[in-house]
């Protein structure tokens, strides 16, 4: 039997020793602890849990995350354009190179997709470097230390983020809370072969870490923006409370985000989402040329301006369903090529040449504040606690297509704020939620959450014109065989 270690990673990630500035990640991580040494170095020098915590993080950007060498491995980004290309809100044009291509043929998700195994690989190795750090601290991993609780509320954080990913990823949602979906493991189990736990459960493990994260992190000033704050939990949060119905504590979650961050204006939005100096942009890395992967990043995959795939042919466009969908006084709707629907004008380097960007130094990001008022406004069309339309108004007030900004607004746009229909204001936020958020890897758990079916678009190269719903099964990941196998109680 292989024991849980061993399959939640070859390695102990949580242990990195990275040597970085404090602002961003400078230097790859040089060197590993062994499990069984963790506690003896920390004892030594507890200064090295501040490398685990950063070997943690990396995961989230690492090229090769999720075991592999392929060009589609490079943490969690990977997982947002797999997931969207999955919704359909994503359409990949052709199968140059085979990178994604997968999604695009509904064929990720079976039990010997490498796809598949490269996720799920990501997530657990992610969740494996939380709880070596929280071992430092108890046998268990619920009671708050004394000292260094913002390093704990981090390690909480993070695990909570992997596991509520994993159980959008790996069931059909909320909808089936019972379902079956992946096995949790914490400090107390961490070495042995969990079984697999129900949606329910999982999300429940999810809350309570991000619960106790969110106090635990209260006046924690980060040194990057790679780091978890109490906002950044507190948006984590309000997810997992919006997803298993508690829309009060959704909408208050929201709130303290949007006190604190505002929505991004028109400019901002077309302006390339290219640099976590953003004020909008709550949660992301610098990408440097120490810490940059080149041809393999997201940018590589999404931007024609960076020279890799995209540039090269293998290109990611807008569903055309989508697209039309979208008010011609809205400002998203000039995020994109009216000819290729490439996103031309949401992801792009600033240099804006075809192939033009061969340092690949453009940031990513994986959180900002505009996701929060499509939270508060979803929470409240579920509950009737305040005004949804309201809430979104304030949203479609900032998506005004004003002429005259750089670049991609046509002479005669019309003017003022775009309007959309809100007489099922629930269809209205569903509808808001797959424009903001297009790209940025929210479309599958947004479809699973809402029940909703999806028509293909005629741009799709695989099931044009195809209605696919939530729960069709090509759309719930399966448990990857070589994990099955491995694992006696799958």
């Amino acid at each position: 039997m292989i024991k849980a270690k061993y399959l939640l990673g070859f390695l102990s990630l949580g242990a990195l020793l990275v040597g970085c500035s404090e602002d961003n990640f400078d230097k790859r991580p040089t060197e590993t602890i062994s499990d069984k040494n963790l506690q003896e170095q920390y004892k030594k020098d507890p200064k090295v849990i501040d490398g685990m915590i950063r070997g943690a993080y990396f995961m989230l950007f690492k090229t090769g995350s999720g075991g592999t060498t392929g060009h589609s491995d490079f943490g969690q980004k990977s997982v947002d354009i797999s997931t969207d290309i999955l919704s359909g809100d994503m359409a990949q044009r052709k199968s140059s190179y085979g990178h994604f291509y997968n999604n695009e043929e509904l064929l990720s998700t079976t039990r010997t997709s490498g796809t598949n195994q490269m996720h799920w690989k990501y997530y657990f190795k992610v969740v494996k470097s939380c709880n070596d750090i929280l071992s430092l601290f108890f046998e268990n991993d619920t009671e708050q230390p004394k000292e260094n609780q913002a390093k704990w509320g981090q390690a909480k954080a993070l695990r909570a983020y992997a596991y509520y990913n994993l159980a959008m990823m790996y069931s059909k949602g909320y909808s089936s809370p019972d379902d079956l979906c992946v096995p949790i493991y914490n400090v107390k189990n961490m070495d042995v072969a969990a079984p697999l736990s129900s949606v329910r459960k999982v999300l429940e493990f999810a809350k309570k870490d991000l619960e106790d994260a969110v106090i635990a992190l209260a006046g924690f000033k980060r040194d990057g923006k790679y780091q978890i704050d109490e906002y950044v939990a507190s948006g984590m949060l309000s997810y997992v409370y919006l997803t298993v119905g508690e829309y009060d504590k959704a909408i208050a979650s929201a709130d303290k985000v949007l006190a604190a961050y505002k929505p991004m204006t028109a400019l901002e939005v077309t302006g390339g989402l290219n640099s976590i100096a953003a004020p909008s942009l709550m949660w992301g890395v610098d990408i440097t040329n120490e810490n940059s992967g080149s041809l393999v990043t997201f940018w590589g995959h999404m931007d024609i301006y960076t020279y890799s795939y995209v540039y090269a042919g293998a290109r990611k466009t807008i569903d055309k369903g989508l697209y039309d969908q979208i008010s011609a006084q809205d400002v998203r709707k000039y995020q994109f090529s009216s000819s290729s629907l490439l996103p031309v004008w949401k992801f792009y380097d600033k240099g804006r040449v075809n192939g033009g960007d061969r340092k690949w130094e453009n940031d990513i990001f994986w959180m900002r504040a505009d996701e929060f008022i499509l939270v508060k406004a979803e929470a409240q069309a579920r509950s009737g606690i305040g005004d949804a339309s309201t809430t979104l108004k304030t949203l479609l007030s900032k998506r005004a297509a004003v002429e005259g900004t750089p670049g991609c607004f046509p002479a005669g746009t019309p003017a003022g704020a775009p309007t959309y229909d809100m007489t099922n204001i629930l269809d209205a936020v569903y509808l808001q939620w797959r424009i903001e958020t297009w790209g940025e890897g929210r479309a599958l758990s947004i479809m699973k959450r809402f029940q909703k079916s999806v028509k293909r678009g005629v741009n799709h190269s695989e099931y044009p014109g195809a209605v696919i719903s939530y729960d069709d099964p090509r759309l719930t990941f399966a448990i990857p065989e070589v994990e099955a196998v491995n694992n006696p109680n799958f």
